[in-house]
């Protein structure tokens, strides 16, 4: 098996370059590599990734498919929710996102 590790590799990508790679990620896994991708990019996990853990402060604050954590709002009623993931007790910063995609 091989395996594609990547950090941040949207970084200075414009939107369209963005989902190049997406395609170009979405590739790889077809032809049988893993992909491991530490993103701030929600949109680029989603379209990516079949496993996603959100991190915060190195630990685990979420795990699952990429939908059903982005879905989960700890941020409480009336904060943005959709593509923000945050910590389950109060906290003022959004957490990072990571992804992981295997096939």
């Amino acid at each position: 098996m091989r395996l594609l590790i990547l950090d941040e590799p949207e970084q200075r990508l414009d939107p369209d370059a963005r989902r190049r790679l997406a395609e170009l990620l979405i590739g790889e896994k077809k032809d049988g590599v893993a992909v491991l991708l530490a993103t701030h990019q929600a949109d680029l996990a989603e379209a990516v990734a079949d496993q996603m853990v959100a991190l915060e402060d190195g630990e685990v604050i979420a795990d699952g498919r990429p939908t059903d954590v982005l879905e989960t709002r700890w941020a409480g009623p009336g904060e943005p929710g959709r593509g923000v993931v945050r910590r389950r007790r109060p906290h003022s910063g959004d957490a990072p996102v990571a992804a992981e995609q295997a096939s």
